[in-house]
């Protein structure tokens, strides 16, 4: 969860300030003032002018003009503590990932060999080596097998 929120805090801070630098400047509407008093009215207590409000804004703005953002007209530098986060935990995801696609391989290949106990290590990496081999770490696939077998 701490991963998220980094990640979202980022991409908050960038739209905040690097997204909006060659825009307009950012517009905000405040309900409230430094001290906490209630300024301006909440439209939401009056549906039916709220409703006539958002259909003024809705008609008067191009929709294409508002929603449009081009690729690549906008760019920042990703810091070096989030770019090494989000590696560590691709990493992590990356690795369980592979892990439960080779049990499954094994379990694949334990079938086909017909293997029923340790003493058939041979014939499971005779099936499962042509399916594996230079894709996912041996030492790896060995103890899957090894665990599965029960040896």
């Amino acid at each position: 969860m701490a991963f998220i929120k980094e990640v979202a805090k980022y991409f908050m801070d960038f739209l905040e300030t690097d997204f909006h630098k060659r825009k307009n400047p950012k517009r905000s509407v405040q309900f409230r003032s430094r001290i906490n008093l209630v300024i301006g009215l909440n439209l939401n207590k009056y549906p039916s002018f709220n409703n006539l409000v958002w259909k003024g804004i809705n008609h008067t703005f191009d929709k294409n003009v508002i929603n449009t953002v081009q690729k690549g007209v906008y760019k920042t530098s990703i810091p070096k503590n989030l770019i090494d986060l989000i590696k560590l935990q691709s990493e992590k995801i990356l690795k369980k990932q592979i892990e439960n696609l080779l049990k499954q391989i094994v379990e694949e290949s334990i079938r086909e060999s017909g293997a029923t106990g340790a003493s058939d290590l041979g014939k499971v990496m005779k099936v499962l080596m042509p399916k594996v081999k230079g894709k996912a770490d041996g030492k790896l696939v060995n103890q899957i097998v090894r665990e599965k077998l029960g040896a």
